[in-house]
């Protein structure tokens, strides 16, 4: 009796014992079987992340659904940490990490991993053996998480048939082409040549196309050729509606086949869609009026051009002056050609390069030109007496000529390229020079004493620039004197 008591309880001890003694050992092993998974990842890391069962196919890793080779081979390893010391099969997930910040983030398990910097995590799921009241549950899971240190490559990873590189007949990408006729759905006016380079391993290749809200899409159509060359001309007989399409290159069975190709789109237009074919702005580059530097009303006015489609309707004009947005000027003209004249004070203007963009009531986005406006040509002028000087007033001799020769001057302070025309009148004669060009920076013209004849007075000099009349400033005053005055400024 006594035994038949106290052996209950031993055995209850012995048997919960051993319950807890095999949890703690799977636990154990599980955890150390995330280190091993860790480890095997550091080394075998590219596309390990492409880890779903059945799930969509990665590309550059798998062609077909399902785990890419790094992925099983991490598995692989877990589970030969844990053979006999858990129930069912672990989860296993595996995660690469930005190793570059302070807070890694996750990314792809792809070529962009930098080894010795970027992260990989390891985390692994599983049900321990025991059943005893003493350990609650019996899930558990832990994580591993190493600095990546080989080159990513366990075993071909690379996908069996692989798009290399694709394009259309004319080698353009994307190529948009017309419907024939009027309307919104139809034959097209050109043929469409698919062409595709794969891997030596693609025994067949067909194509499908999508169009933008993928809610149409062509059956399988076999592409001619063979590895690693195919091509394919889309039967003349299909109808298309106007739209965008992607040319998506699948097996017989219309799954994706894998491609590091950019994606071809075809892009349908119905021939009645307004188009621009040409847009000008004149003159393509203007200066700030009156010497202004910063911002400004223009030299010059603009006429802003656009060749146009006879189903264009009203084209108007956006831009942004720099202090103002302008939008929406409808243009004038006739079919095929429109244009808009924007007057020179119209606007302020800031210097730098302005986009121009011309829309529909039906299309934002229809064209652009662009406009140059620089800083206005800014001059400091000055008059200069006999030994280079400059000078406020000068006497006249006993004939009414000046006692010396004078030199109108004027230095470029910013934006002057043009040439100037010089002008002033001696109280007898009005004086208007012909172009004057700079020489060595500087703008100059040399009045001899006697080359006219002059009153008593202040002479006003004032010069014009780029047929634009730029105000005087004090400095382009002289004092005419009498010859025999007792002083002259």
């Amino acid at each position: 009796m006594e035994f038949a008591i106290v052996s209950t309880v031993l055995f209850a001890l012995f048997f919960g014992l051993v319950g807890i003694s095999l949890v703690e050992i799977g636990n154990s092993v599980g955890t150390n079987s995330a280190r091993e998974g860790a480890r095997q990842a550091t080394i075998s890391f590219r596309c390990a992340d492409a880890q779903s069962p059945g799930g969509t196919p990665v590309s550059g890793c798998t062609s077909t659904a399902g785990p890419s080779d790094a992925y099983s081979t991490i598995v692989s390893t877990v589970k030969a940490k844990l053979v006999g010391l858990v129930r069912g099969a672990p989860v296993v997930t595996v995660q690469c990490l930005n190793g570059s910040v302070a807070t890694p983030s996750p990314k792809s398990c792809d070529a962009s991993i930098v080894p010795q910097t970027d992260l990989v995590k390891v985390t692994v799921q599983w049900s321990h053996l025991g059943v005893t009241p003493f350990v609650p549950g019996s899930s558990h899971s832990s994580s591993a998480t190493m600095v990546i240190v080989g080159s990513g490559s366990v075993g071909p990873v690379a996908p069996s048939c692989q798009v290399t590189s694709s394009s259309f007949g004319t080698g353009t990408n994307p190529q948009v082409v017309t419907i024939l006729g009027i309307g919104t759905s139809g034959t097209l006016t050109q043929s469409v040549v698919v062409a595709a380079n794969t891997t030596s391993t693609c025994t067949s290749l067909y194509l499908t196309y999508r169009n933008s809200t993928g809610t149409s899409s062509s059956v399988p159509v076999s592409m001619s050729g063979s590895e690693p060359s195919f091509t394919l001309t889309l039967p003349a007989s299909i109808v298309w509606t106007v739209d965008t399409y992607a040319m998506v290159f699948t097996d017989a069975s219309a799954s994706a086949v894998a491609s590091v190709a950019p994606a071809l789109t075809l892009v349908v237009q119905s021939a009645a869609a307004c188009s621009i074919s040409s847009t000008l702005s004149v003159p393509a580059a203007v200066t700030l009026a009156n010497g202004a530097t910063t911002q400004g009303s223009l030299a010059s006015g603009l006429v802003i051009t656009a060749a146009t489609t006879a189903s264009c309707g009203t084209v108007s004009v956006s831009f942004n002056t720099g202090t103002t947005f302008v939008t929406n000027l409808p243009m004038s003209g006739v079919l095929g050609g429109v244009s808009l004249n924007v007057l020179a004070g119209a606007y302020v203007w800031t210097t730098g390069l302005k986009l121009i963009t011309f829309s529909t009531a039906t299309n934002s986005s229809l064209g652009s030109t662009t406009l140059s406006v620089s800083p206005g040509c800014a001059l400091r002028f000055e008059v200069d007496g006999t030994l280079g000087l400059a000078i406020a007033g000068m006497k006249m001799d006993s004939q009414n000529h000046l006692s010396g020769p004078v030199t109108l001057k004027a230095t470029p302070a910013s934006g002057c390229a043009g040439a100037l025309v010089f002008s002033f009148s001696t109280g007898t004669t009005s004086v208007v020079s012909g172009a004057v060009s700079q020489v060595v920076g500087v703008y100059s013209l040399a009045v001899s004493a006697t080359a006219y004849t002059w009153r008593i007075g202040t002479v006003s000099f004032s010069f014009t620039y780029a047929s634009t009349p730029i105000a005087p400033n004090p400095s382009q005053n002289l004092v005419i004197c009498k010859h025999n005055a007792n002083s002259c400024p």
